[in-house]
C-alpha cells in the first residue's frame, strides 16, 4: 500500500473514531484538541508531544445542564479522546511528521465530511468506494452506531 493510500485509510479509521452525538448532531468530540495535536506534529519530539496533549486533556464542562448530564458528557469525550490518541499512536508509530501531518489534515477534511452527511450513510459509503478505503467495513463499523444513536437519542441522554 502507497503513502498516501495509507494516511487516506488511517484518517477515515480516525475521523470514524472521533464522532460524538451532541444535541441530535454528529461532530468531533473535540475539533481544538485535533487541531492541537496537529500542531504538535510539527516538533522533532512530535509523538511524546502528541502523548502529552493527550494526556492531559480535560474536557470543559458543558453549560446549562444538570451535573450529572455533565460529568455524562466529561466522561464521554475523556473516552473519545482516549480512543482518538491510541488509534492514531498506532497509526503513527514509525512515521515522520510530514506523514502526521497529512494524516491530521485528511483527517479533520473526513470529519467535516461525516458531519455533513450525518443523515446520510449511503453518502459515506459511496465517498469510502470512490476513494478506493480497504477497511471501509471497520470505518463503517465505527459509524453505524453513531448514526443510529442520532435517530432515537440525544448526546445529553
Amino acid at each position: 500500500m502507497n503513502e498516501l493510500m495509507e494516511i487516506n485509510q488511517g484518517s477515515w479509521k480516525l475521523a470514524a473514531s472521533a464522532m460524538i452525538l451532541k444535541n441530535g448532531k454528529l461532530e468531533a468530540y473535540s475539533t481544538s484538541q485535533i487541531r492541537k495535536i496537529m500542531g504538535a506534529a510539527c516538533s522533532e519530539n512530535f509523538l511524546e508531544d502528541i502523548l502529552k496533549i493527550f494526556r492531559g486533556y480535560k474536557p470543559a464542562p458543558p453549560q446549562d445542564q444538570n451535573p450529572s448530564q455533565a460529568q455524562w458528557q466529561i466522561r464521554k469525550k475523556a473516552q473519545k479522546n482516549r480512543d482518538f490518541g491510541n488509534l492514531l499512536v498506532e497509526i503513527i508509530k514509525n512515521q515522520d511528521f510530514y506523514f502526521v501531518q497529512k494524516l491530521l489534515r485528511y483527517t479533520i477534511w473526513n470529519i467535516r465530511i461525516i458531519e455533513n452527511n450525518k443523515a446520510e450513510l449511503s453518502k459515506i459509503e459511496l465517498i469510502l468506494d470512490c476513494e478506493g478505503v480497504n477497511d471501509k467495513q471497520e470505518i463503517l463499523g465505527l459509524i453505524k452506531p453513531i448514526f443510529g444513536a442520532s435517530k432515537t437519542q440525544d448526546y445529553r441522554r
